[in-house]
């Protein structure tokens, strides 16, 4: 479908709702396949932004939040910290990425929607977009100094996708041909519209709020060579080994603790004996020392015992563990 004009002094969430519906394409508004294009900034391209995430801001752009918290897709053209455009190859390479996703969207059967308003004189658009007496709804408001070189630039642009758009409701097997003839000067205007027709619907860029995340995981994961998904498995084996393995020396470091206390109680014990037969002389009672030396070496003993059956399970484990990820 062509880009839609809508010309209202106060759009609300009503009132596009409202003006969506009276297209009379039930299966693109159920499906809410009306994009609103709103003047935005930098902020609202790149990163996390996809085709339904909320984008917000001042004038239109607080309106862009409300339709995108109600589930309406919005994207932005970016007039706000586009000061230096004509100059500043940042700002061109946002203000491109902005006009790549309107063919984006396109490509995928989204309809475009631009507010508008009565192209009066040339304080901020030369001329009004292309058979019509409107201009984009865009500076005048929130941002009020005129920027002509950016505001020119998108009236062409509009103009050029508006073109493509009509003529291809009109006669759909002209699309390839002036698709061909578009491509020699804005090749990746081009290549944004093949790519939006040929996504998938489940593609992250079309993610609902708090589906983004989850679905871009689930793209990378399906992507996948199998040659990352057995690196992947490798670093896994061993950080499963790693851990086990360490808990595997700290039940060794006790077994043998233990068997060092179990040798000097074994040795104060026989001191003690020692002592009781007059064989050497000591500064406490042989009978208490061999009684503490005999307790200690019972405990001593036992928690070896204990720690080095634990250190076996851990081992047994280090194995099935390398065992299970090599399977």
């Amino acid at each position: 479908m062509p880009i839609l004009f809508i010309k209202q002094s106060t759009i609300t969430l009503k009132s596009y709702e409202e003006f969506c519906k009276h297209q009379n394409h039930e299966e693109i508004f159920k499906h809410r396949k009306y994009v609103f294009i709103f003047p935005g900034n930098e902020t609202h391209h790149g990163g996390a932004h996809n085709l339904y995430s909320v984008k917000g801001g001042a004038g239109l752009a607080a309106l862009a939040r409300v339709l995108g918290h109600a589930g309406w897709p919005v994207l932005s053209l970016p007039t706000t910290t586009m000061e230096n455009w004509a100059t500043n190859r940042g700002q061109q390479k946002t203000v491109t990425q902005a006009l790549c996703d309107l063919w984006r969207a396109a490509g995928a059967g989204y309809t475009l929607v631009l507010p508008v308003r009565s192209h009066q004189n040339g304080d901020y658009f030369h001329q009004p977009l292309a058979n019509s007496q409107d201009e984009p709804n865009f500076w005048g408001g929130v941002q009020l100094a005129a920027n002509k070189p950016l505001a020119n630039y998108y009236t062409e642009q509009l103009n050029l996708l508006t073109q493509f758009l009509n003529e291809c409701e009109e006669n759909p097997s002209l699309k390839v041909h002036r698709l061909q003839e578009i491509e020699k000067q804005y090749p990746h205007l081009v290549q944004s519209y093949w790519d939006g027709q040929g996504k998938h619907p489940e593609d992250p860029w079309f993610a609902k709020p708090g589906q983004h995340k989850m679905a871009d995981r689930g793209s990378r994961q399906a992507n996948q060579s199998p040659f990352v998904k057995k690196e992947e498995q490798a670093q896994q084996r061993l950080s499963s080994q790693a851990a086990t393995a360490g808990k595997s020396n700290a039940w060794l470091y006790l077994t043998l603790g233990c068997g060092v206390l179990a040798t000097a109680s074994a040795t104060a014990l026989i001191t003690g004996f020692l002592a009781s037969l007059a064989v050497i002389s000591i500064a406490m009672s042989p009978v208490a020392l061999m009684i503490t030396a005999a307790a200690t070496l019972a405990g001593s003993l036992a928690g070896a015992g204990f720690f080095a059956y634990k250190h076996y399970q851990a081992q047994n484990n280090v194995a099935e563990a390398s065992l299970r990820f090599d399977n």
